[in-house]
C-alpha cells in the first residue's frame, strides 16, 4: 500500500505538497525522479515574477539570425526542434527570460526516452 493512501483526503497515491512559506517539499507515492524537477520549477514560477522574471516551459536556441523561443506542453517537440543542427540550444525545458536575457534553469537536454524505436 502506498504511503499516501493513508493520507486522510487524499484520493491519488501520489502526492507533491509545497509550502512556499516554510520552504519544504514532500513527495509521496511515487520513485519518479522529475517530480522533483517539476516542483522546483513550480516555485521558480511563484518567485521569479517578483524579480522581473517570466518562466516559461521552453526551448531556446541561438540562430546565426537571432534567438528563438519554443513554447508548449511534454512532447510537442521542443526539443527536438531546438537540437537543429544549425542551432546553438540556451535551454531545454525550464526557461527564464528576464532584463538579462534568456537562459535555461536546469542544464543539460530533458529529452524523454520512453517507448523510443
Amino acid at each position: 500500500m502506498s504511503v499516501s493512501k493513508n493520507i486522510e483526503g487524499l484520493t491519488d497515491s501520489t502526492v507533491c505538497a509545497l509550502s512556499l512559506s516554510e520552504k519544504k517539499m514532500v513527495i509521496l507515492g511515487t520513485q519518479f525522479a522529475g517530480e522533483m524537477k517539476k516542483s522546483i520549477f513550480k516555485i521558480m514560477h511563484y518567485f521569479f515574477p517578483k524579480k522581473g522574471i517570466l518562466t516559461l516551459h521552453a526551448s531556446a536556441y541561438q540562430a546565426k539570425n537571432g534567438y528563438g523561443i519554443m513554447c508548449g506542453l511534454s512532447g510537442t517537440g521542443k526539443t527536438a526542434l531546438a537540437l537543429n543542427k544549425n542551432f546553438k540550444i540556451i535551454g531545454d525545458d525550464e526557461l527564464c527570460w528576464g532584463p538579462e536575457g534568456i537562459f535555461g534553469i536546469e542544464g543539460g537536454c530533458y529529452a524523454k526516452t520512453i517507448n523510443l524505436t
